[in-house]
């Protein structure tokens, strides 16, 4: 099974960024996120911008760990349980349940670090490469990506 990713050119150079539905029942969440594939960041993790628009009330969240995230020291608190839903190779969907995905805010409330925080997206950790069992695949001359799952007989 595979889940094609878009190419885009981001921070320098040709980035590879997955599409999906996010749910979560218990926060009354649904909506649509475009994360980076960062094979760099051990954890999937929600960004600024998707945190707001999706209305996460990320006060309300258990805070679990401090990281690091675009130079900036972020705190993450986890979002608990979720399901994640793409699009396969043939346009059927694929759903992946989460049993943790972070929103990460920012330690630093000044306008400098608000403004540099909220331009990193969210972000497909190797969390989920690893829980999922999925190989990440990426041509950037080609503009071709995509993560690989093979079928369990």
């Amino acid at each position: 099974m595979r889940i094609y990713l878009t190419v885009k050119d981001f921070g320098g150079g040709p980035k590879a960024f997955a599409l999906f539905t996010l749910r979560s029942e218990r926060h009354h969440i649904f909506g649509k996120i475009e994360a980076f594939i960062d094979t760099g960041s051990p954890d999937t993790t929600l960004g600024l911008k998707d945190i707001k628009s999706l209305h996460i009330p990320t006060r309300s969240l258990p805070p679990e760990a401090v990281s690091y995230v675009g130079g900036s020291t972020t705190r993450l608190r986890s979002l608990g349980n979720v399901t994640l839903y793409f699009k396969g190779e043939e346009n059927e969907p694929v759903k992946i349940n989460l049993q943790k995905i972070y929103v990460a805010e920012p330690l630093e409330h000044d306008e400098k670090t608000l403004s540099i925080f909220s331009t990193i997206p969210s972000m497909i950790g190797t969390d989920f490469l690893l829980i999922n069992n999925f190989s990440f695949f990426f041509n950037p001359s080609k503009r071709i990506a995509y993560l690989e799952k093979e079928e369990q007989l």
